[in-house]
């Protein structure tokens, strides 16, 4: 199993990266429209998610719930056809319950932590090298705590580099190096392949992010019939890592949950300024951690497969 930092870098290589590859969602093909303006032009897109997972049995008693809801906003201007920047802001809740005494502790008062918030800044510089390659850079900082945690101590930060090369309008794959630092942790460099890839009429396989605006992201098979619907049946990774509050158990401590949902889903694009996403997931591997204010490991357990529901709604301006 992956060092809870290696998860975190796959994570914010996934942010930084998501939205502004966006035109790698669309179209029978990879190639992003061709940017003609001659004058800087601004555009904004925004995002509400929310997802349900019920009843995952815990490794020993108990069980647990989760429910999330989040809302994202990017806005990118294009200086010229070969210059853009991107600043986003996102922010999600994330309500932990476990249900009876746990293996974390026998009390049932003295849960490992309940409801979580998340804020993200970012900011991307792209430019076209050439008609076929574009070079980016990027950074993100985030905090995520439990209401009444410490959030001075909730702080992760990053930078990512790389490139994406279109290899035929068919084709492009690119590398992004992310280096970063979490919570209680050393700084890691993590490497993360790109690619989006049409290989037949219809037919395409891409590597997302996870949480992206179409389902959970991930490693995805994707079917266009035409017109206005995609389908999509894809596996992901994910991780999220926390500051939680004092408690009896992991005073300030740290919170980690890593599962991978498989999945199937669809996208409806009810306009050319708005889509739709809903997905449905069994969601496997899944665990959660508690260590304590150094990091250290106090209490881990896994959890059954459990079934999971996930919707967003995107729009741009």
């Amino acid at each position: 199993m992956l060092h809870p930092v290696h998860r975190f870098g796959m994570y914010l290589t996934a942010v930084l990266l998501l939205p502004h590859w966006a035109f790698a969602q669309s179209g029978p093909g990879v190639t992003p429209p061709i940017r003609t303006e001659a004058a800087p032009t601004m555009t904004w897109r925004a995002r509400a998610t929310g997802e349900w997972m019920d009843g995952a049995k815990l490794d020993g008693p108990g069980e647990l719930d989760v429910a999330r809801a989040g809302a994202d906003v990017w806005a990118t201007k294009t200086w010229n056809t070969n210059l853009r920047t991107t600043f986003g802001l996102g922010v999600e809740g994330i309500d932990f319950s476990f249900h009876g005494p746990t293996k974390f502790h026998p009390v049932v008062r003295d849960l490992p932590w309940e409801t979580v918030g998340t804020i993200d800044a970012s900011a991307l510089l792209e430019y076209d090298w050439s008609a076929d390659t574009t070079l980016f850079a990027g950074a993100l900082a985030g905090l995520a705590a439990e209401g009444n945690a410490d959030w001075s101590h909730a702080f992760n930060w990053g930078l990512s580099f790389g490139a994406a090369y279109r290899v035929n309008p068919d084709l492009m794959v690119g590398i992004n190096l992310t280096l970063f630092q979490g919570m209680e942790d050393s700084i890691f460099v993590v490497p993360m392949p790109i690619f989006n890839w049409a290989f037949a009429e219809n037919w395409s396989a891409r590597l997302t992010g996870p949480n992206s605006i179409d389902t959970f992201g991930g490693l995805q098979l994707v079917y266009r019939p035409g017109g206005s619907w995609e389908f999509l049946a894809g596996v992901a990774y994910r991780y999220e890592r926390f500051r939680v509050a004092d408690s009896t158990i992991g005073p300030d401590g740290i919170g980690e949950m890593s599962d991978t949902p498989i999945y199937i889903g669809a996208n409806w694009t009810i306009t050319d300024k708005m889509q739709f996403s809903a997905a449905l997931a069994l969601v496997t591997f899944g665990e959660v951690v508690l260590s304590d204010d150094d990091g250290d490991t106090i209490t881990e357990a896994d959890f059954s497969p459990a079934l999971a529901i996930r919707a967003a709604l995107r729009v741009s301006f």
